[in-house]
């Protein structure tokens, strides 16, 4: 499913969304002439074609890239990223929106402080939630806002710089998504905490669980990805087992009343871990991200079943010749389908299943 224009080994892919059918974004970067350029290609039921000549990026960019995107419907679908401008080393946050028939540049205020959009998560045109961050590593450093179609609104801070600068003294963000109506997850782990670097999540928003997800207390992990809405909410990632320290894969439950743990069965003989999560109608969910029986890191997914639970589903990695490694990054549902899912990988490999 690899788009024809992008020459192997030249460029990144990290984000996918599919807000019909036959429609889905797939966004990421790659380099021409030393500098990053921005990928975002669009898939219309039969073939990838090269959507950015369309988007319209801010004046005298020199460099720019995407992390992220999301979407709702076909006509609103967000994507964000970074740009540098000529002359200039700094990095500014990127921000499109796609109405159904062109890309506008979005503005936002560098009041907001944030050098990079990482995540953005979307239910309507009017509710768009942002994580971003400031790799100057001032407090706070990381951020989430909500867009309601006419202002900003600081939804959440915290103090996660880690990879350039002092260690976090909070929380450290990794991941968003969109909740429902007015209502985005921020996940990642703990840090300073007892015991360390122990899942967290946090709801931001008006219809938020009235306690955090009791899965996994205590446990070393992450929360790396979620789906669902209200009542039928998952958040996914790993946790480590105490007797082997392998890594296991996590999943907990909120049922509009409870928590519930809801993670498949240890395997202790090799190392498992979830990266990102989507539901199907019918309470179906499948869950994606690596395996590592021996050295490598493999393609891993998990699909689970109401009344049935967890199985293994069998996924493709790519490089079987073990010089690289391979780890699902992303899984999303194509709206308007029952079954119909798209995933990225960390070496770029598009697949839609069925």
């Amino acid at each position: 499913m690899t788009p024809p224009d992008l020459i192997p080994g030249h460029y990144g892919l990290f984000g996918i969304t599919a807000p019909a059918p036959k429609d889905a974004w797939v966004v990421g970067d790659y380099v021409r002439a030393g500098r990053l350029k921005p990928v975002l290609e669009h898939w219309d039921g039969t073939s990838w074609t090269p959507a950015g000549p369309g988007v319209p990026l801010p004046p005298h960019t020199r460099e720019a890239y995407f992390d992220t995107v999301d979407s709702s419907s076909a006509s609103n679908v967000w994507a964000g990223g970074a740009f540098q401008t000529t002359g200039s080393g700094a990095n500014h946050p990127l921000l499109e929106h796609y109405n159904g028939t062109k890309w506008k540049h979005v503005v936002v205020p560098a009041s907001l402080g944030m050098d990079v959009i990482l995540k953005v998560a979307t239910s309507a045109r009017k509710d768009v939630w942002v994580f971003g961050m400031n790799h100057e590593c001032t407090s706070p450093d990381t951020f989430v806002y909500r867009w309601d179609g006419t202002n900003w609104t600081q939804a959440q801070t915290y103090n996660s710089c880690s990879t350039s600068g002092p260690p976090p003294t909070g929380p450290v963000v990794q991941a968003l998504f969109s909740g429902g109506s007015n209502t985005a997850w921020a996940l990642g782990y703990t840090f300073g905490g007892d015991p360390l670097n122990t899942p967290y999540s946090d709801c931001l928003g008006a219809h938020c669980p009235n306690h955090p997800a009791g899965c996994a207390t205590g446990a070393f992990g992450q929360f790396l990805g979620g789906t669902g809405s209200g009542p039928d909410t998952w958040l996914t990632g790993w946790a480590k087992d105490p007797g082997t320290g392998t890594q296991q894969p996590l999943a907990c439950h909120w049922n509009g009343a409870a928590w519930r743990d809801l993670s498949p069965p240890a395997d202790v003989t090799t190392n498992r871990v979830f990266n990102a999560a989507a539901e199907l109608p019918g309470g179906q969910v499948w869950a994606v991200g690596s395996i590592r029986p021996k050295s490598v890191f493999r393609n891993f997914a998990m699909r689970y079943t109401p009344g049935m639970g967890w199985q293994q589903m069998a996924f493709p990695s790519p490089d079987v010749s073990g010089e690289h490694e391979d780890m699902l990054t992303t899984i999303v549902h194509a709206a308007g389908t029952r079954h119909v899912l798209w995933a990225i990988d960390d070496n770029a490999g598009i697949f839609q299943h069925p």
